[in-house]
């Protein structure tokens, strides 16, 4: 949900930002009320949320000011989100990368190349770590990275460097980052990790087993991988992972509700499901090292659910977790279905939201200052948007302010919001999504940009009938005091 009221969102910004390491408070109090700006007037550039020029002018400020520590700013969000965390069990951390496109023709912004030499596509590459509660409502980002790729790519090939040389460090670096931020504010809270196939790759792997006993690990395979024989003198060994699978036996079958993607209709679809247990042979192709990694994987394929012209669905899943009976399988699926989420946020932080990629900042540090403002704003307002999914009848109180209500009162053309009474969480953002063009649909809640542009229109309402109330105002003090004079 793309509207949250100014209270909500203030008190957001001190929690996340209150405390932060920014060697001034008054930094502190300038950060905590940009927050609450962006969200009243979600923007991507500076300029676009706002309007009175002393404002601008701070806004601009901080972003620039070289005393301000991108990573204390990350090192805040990623405390806060541990501290949200400390009231579960567990929590699940979805991780991807992602990046921000700058138009900079003559190289001068700080930017790195985005994609091959030969492409003039530059901008900051990003990844990052979004930590989900058990029910898949986001709590906050344990960790955020952003950086600059050279413009010229790597002479070795990939098999043949380092992994502190590749960008596979950067899903080390935010498990580290993460693990380091709940052990600290959330000790006692496991961690399961869930990691899209680019993380197919041997030191996760590695570290994933290094660390099974305090957290879980769940990634979805890129690779047939070649496995340890437990018995090489054996003629029925299975000798590769999808071989070993079609040795098993469906365990049960599954529905779960599919979001839209690329290539993807939103759909129930029912998944089947295997497991079994398997060491993986790990190879380290620079030291010529070998390593066994003893991990369950767990197959989930669709089966006649998925539309004519659409792939079926299946996840190969290489986990830590004891995936070795059919509910533990079940919760598995399940919660690998919540590491879209991420890719919901980094919608919502580029574009749908507060469309990062519309700054066009000079300095990679400013524009890092600047996002991670923007990437704290994204995460509240999605994290509101699932809460009324997950919760429809809260209160809209406890989330809009009752200037915020009226106004969508007073713009709604069907009557969604009931004009007097108790208002739930779910009616305001139904009647927001109309404002932003949302046509209505029995099977899909409304989206990230129908709630951006319906929101847009409630905030310059409130915005205009504000300024208008205080001229009003204004002329009144005038007129009162022109009576006085002889």
């Amino acid at each position: 949900m793309e509207s949250i009221g100014k209270e909500l969102a203030t008190t957001w910004a001190e929690s996340m930002f209150g405390t932060a390491a920014l060697g001034d408070v008054r930094r502190n109090r300038r950060v905590i009320s940009m927050v609450a700006a962006v969200a009243q007037r979600p923007g991507g550039t500076i300029a676009a949320v706002f309007d009175n020029p002393a404002e601008l002018a701070g806004a601009y400020d901080l972003v620039e000011n070289n005393a301000v520590d991108p990573a204390a700013l990350a090192e805040a969000i990623a405390r806060d989100a541990a501290e949200r965390a400390r009231r579960h069990f567990y929590v699940w951390v979805a991780t991807d990368g992602t990046s921000h496109t700058i138009t900079d023709r003559t190289q001068s912004k700080g930017t790195g190349r985005l994609t091959a030499a030969r492409m003039k596509t530059r901008g900051d590459k990003i990844h990052d770590a979004l930590v989900i509660d058990p029910d898949g409502v986001p709590l906050g980002l344990s960790s955020v990275q952003s950086w600059q790729r050279p413009n010229r790519p790597a002479r070795k090939s990939h098999g043949r460097r380092d992994t502190a040389d590749k960008e596979t460090q950067r899903w080390l670096d935010a498990r580290a980052q993460t693990r380091d931020a709940l052990g600290e504010h959330a000790p006692g809270v496991v961690c399961h990790f869930l990691h899209d196939r680019e993380a197919d790759c041997w030191p996760v792997l590695l570290d994933a087993i290094a660390h099974r006993e305090g957290e879980f690990t769940t990634v979805r395979a890129q690779w047939d991988r070649r496995l340890v024989a437990s018995d090489p003198t054996a003629d029925s060994a299975a000798e590769r992972l999808r071989e070993a699978l079609a040795g098993t036996e469906v365990l049960g079958e599954l529905e779960l509700d599919i979001p839209a993607g690329p290539g993807r209709s939103a759909r129930t679809a029912r998944l089947e499901v295997r497991a079994c247990a398997v060491t993986l042979d790990l190879r380290d192709r620079r030291r010529e090292t070998h390593y066994a990694a003893p991990v369950y994987v767990v197959c989930a394929r669709e089966v006649g659910t998925a539309p004519a012209g659409c792939k079926a669905l299946e996840w190969l899943l290489l986990t830590t977790y004891p995936a070795d009976t059919l509910e533990a399988c079940f919760h598995l699926v399940r919660g690998y279905s919540f590491r879209w989420r991420i890719e919901r946020f980094h919608l919502a932080w580029k574009s749908a939201c507060t469309d990062v990629e519309a700054t066009q900042l000079w300095d990679s540090d400013h524009r890092a200052r600047w996002s991670l403002i923007l990437a704290s704003v994204a995460v509240l307002m999605m994290r509101c948007q699932f809460l009324a999914l997950e919760a429809p009848d809260t209160d809209a109180r406890e989330v809009f302010t009752e200037s915020e209500i009226e106004a969508v009162r007073d713009m709604q053309k069907a009557q969604v919001v009931p004009e007097q009474g108790r208002v739930t969480l779910w009616q305001m953002v139904v009647a927001i999504a109309y404002l932003g063009g949302w046509p209505g649909s029995n099977k899909r809640p409304p989206g990230l940009v129908p709630l951006t542009r319906g929101w847009q229109r409630v905030a310059a309402y409130i915005l205009g009938t504000r300024r208008r109330d205080e001229r009003a105002r204004r002329q009144e003090i005038t007129a009162k005091l022109a009576g006085k004079l002889p």
